[in-house]
């Protein structure tokens, strides 16, 4: 048997297109992973170093499987001696709870994101998040405890299914349904925060399709799940691992690929917040250009009347509601004067005018406003 495995794939031996498999998945992800940090660099959060934590286990995925390849993985083993065939069953056993980690990381990093781009409270976005968080993340912890407890790391090439641990078809269905679950929630998240934003109904759906890619996640790690029990079930030692092993990396690399969609600059523009900001939170809008416009609940909706008052507060049916930038304890004491000429200069439809959307059941009240502030030391 060739020590590296990059000879021609027979029926004896796979590792030749195991090699290109993995190879291929590395180089795309890494490809991802350049493209996620040309868009974002001004811009890297908490998704972003998840996500980055992500890439380091799956970079080391890819070395412990690697070793297992040149070790003898994808290739019979009757021509291979102990020694070697435990060498490259310990690296894969290692190389697959790598790729466990690195999965769920993705998942992980990608609710960070929903945090971040939908950061207000008013639907309990904020405990919706928390939730998912911990579902995500003990499917990293489930996952890992499932496939490794009670396991010998040394017969992870063995296709009979009590050689390498106990009950592995329940084991594995488990963490396949597991990894599902969270894959709809992954979906399903992002699509109900948007419903709930002032956006148009193209963003949401450019919103919907940015995470529907997660659909094709669950989609490769159920195929992967169902060729490894096939193996078990009758498969060739070593070699009958091959379809779960490209499976596998083929899962992992769309994984890392689609936890960076929804970041490139092509989706970012569709993350509008309440209508009021921009992507990740930035107010990207020129100050020259701002017209003060304040997005309201529609009136037909909720009952009550509303108002302006001369002292620049909204009164909306008997609650007053006043626009605060910053807690009272930070803000500056000023004298605020109106310019008259550029006042009385203004158009009756710049200065004041209501627009009302059926589609979004909302009403948006702008003012263009010029002030002269004089701080009051």
């Amino acid at each position: 048997m060739d020590s590296y495995g990059f000879t021609t794939s027979s029926p004896d031996d796979r590792r030749a297109w195991l090699w290109t498999i993995g190879l291929l998945s590395c180089i795309y992800s890494s490809l991802s992973l350049a493209a996620r940090l040309t868009s974002k660099w001004e811009l890297l959060w908490y998704d972003d170093a998840l996500l980055g934590v992500g890439y380091v286990f799956a970079y080391a995925h890819y070395g412990a499987l690697y070793r297992a390849i040149s070790a003898g993985l994808g290739a019979v083993t009757s021509q291979a001696t102990q020694a070697t065939i435990e060498a490259a069953a310990e690296n894969f056993f290692a190389a697959r709870s790598l790729f466990l980690l690195a999965h769920c990381l993705s998942k992980v990093s990608m609710i960070a994101f929903n945090r971040r781009i939908f950061s207000g409270n008013l639907y309990g976005e904020s405990l919706a998040c928390w939730i998912a968080f911990v579902a995500t993340g003990g499917f990293g912890v489930v996952a890992l405890l499932v496939s490794a407890v009670g396991c010998h790391p040394s017969q992870s090439l063995s296709s009979g299914s009590s050689e390498l641990c106990r009950k592995q078809v329940a084991r594995w269905t488990i963490i396949s349904t597991y990894d599902a679950l969270t894959e709809l929630l992954l979906v399903i998240l992002p699509i109900w925060f948007a419903s709930k934003t002032e956006i148009s109904a193209t963003q949401k759906r450019v919103v919907a399709l940015a995470f529907a890619f997660r659909l094709a996640v669950a989609a490769l790690s159920v195929a992967t799940t169902v060729t490894y029990l096939q193996f078990l079930r009758g498969g060739t030692d070593s070699v009958g691992l091959a379809p779960t092993v490209a499976w596998m990396e083929v899962t992992l690399c769309t994984s890392l690929l689609t936890a960076s969609v929804p970041s490139l600059r092509s989706f970012l523009s569709a993350f509008l917040t309440r209508g009021t900001l921009t992507m990740y939170g930035v107010d990207t809008v020129p100050a020259t250009s701002r017209s003060g416009s304040i997005p309201m609940r529609s009136l037909e909706r909720s009952g009550h009347a509303t108002s302006p008052s001369t002292n620049g507060e909204w009164t909306i049916g008997a609650v007053k509601a006043e626009s605060r930038l910053r807690p009272g304890w930070m803000e500056y004491k000023v004298d605020i004067q109106g310019t008259k000429a550029r006042r009385d200069g203004r158009t009756n439809a710049e200065s004041d005018s209501v627009k009302s959307d059926g589609s979004e059941n909302q009403m948006i009240i702008r003012r263009q406003v010029e002030f002269e502030v004089h701080e009051e030391r």
